[in-house]
């Protein structure tokens, strides 16, 4: 199994203590709310029918509450979801790698975006970006196609891929290290595009099945273990 850094695993433990707590507060909230209007009905009017109807108001608006609160969060709220969702996903993924491989969770994060994932091993340093998009892949003209656009509500992923590895990259060469860091895109839920293990871009565009794979197949440069050592001091800062 990979080696995790301690950012990494704070950050996958918080994001389960987040959600949960969120979930146990909501459904919580919902029931003692309910509760004191029913013994605030029985109370006051002592008529199981005038409780009966009321309470029947009460779940009815409720429902279209929750119904109203589904949608917006479709719209919403359900794409920054499901990205962390997929972020979970891909980093029980790189789990699977042998031990000699150090995950990383955001190595770069700065004002200019950030870099979902560094992984650091033998065969290379890689900058992972995820996405859950379940977009319809292709390629045209020599560029990724989003549904058939050249972008994603405006977004080029490809380009925003190899930015995060050219960070990473600068960030080692403020340390005195220089290594190629090898982009790769990954999507959790895309259609249609088939590159295997070939590049596009110089970049590895891949469903998440394959994405250990190509970190274990790639033939970047060698890096043993005590220069590991010293990337990981360099990006812990």
């Amino acid at each position: 199994m990979a080696q995790v850094s301690k950012t990494t695993n704070s950050w996958l433990d918080d994001k389960k203590r987040k959600a949960t707590f969120r979930f146990d507060v909501i459904q919580i909230i919902l029931i003692a709310l309910g509760v004191l209007y029913l013994v605030y009905n029985f109370i006051n009017y002592k008529n199981l029918w005038i409780v009966f109807i009321s309470s029947f108001v009460y779940l009815l608006i409720l429902a279209i509450f929750i119904r109203l609160a589904i949608l917006y969060g479709r719209k919403n709220i359900r794409p920054y979801y499901l990205g962390h969702e997929a972020e979970v996903e891909i980093f029980e993924i790189l789990e699977g790698l042998p031990d000699s491989y150090w995950v990383m969770r955001d190595p770069i994060n700065s004002n200019t975006g950030n870099v979902d994932f560094a992984v650091i091993g033998p065969t290379g340093i890689f900058a992972i970006e995820v996405k859950s998009s379940g977009v319809s892949l292709d390629v045209k003209w020599g560029r990724l196609a989003y549904n058939g656009l050249s972008k994603y509500y405006g977004k080029d992923f490809v380009k925003q891929t190899k930015n995060g590895a050219f960070k990473i990259s600068q960030c080692l060469k403020a340390c005195g290290l220089d290594y190629f860091v090898q982009p790769i895109l990954v999507f959790t839920h895309a259609r249609g595009l088939r590159l295997g293990k070939n590049k596009l871009d110089n970049t590895y565009i891949v469903r998440k099945e394959w994405l250990n794979d190509i970190i274990l197949e790639h033939k970047g440069a060698f890096v043993n273990e005590s220069k590991i050592s010293k990337l990981l001091v360099c990006l812990a800062h």
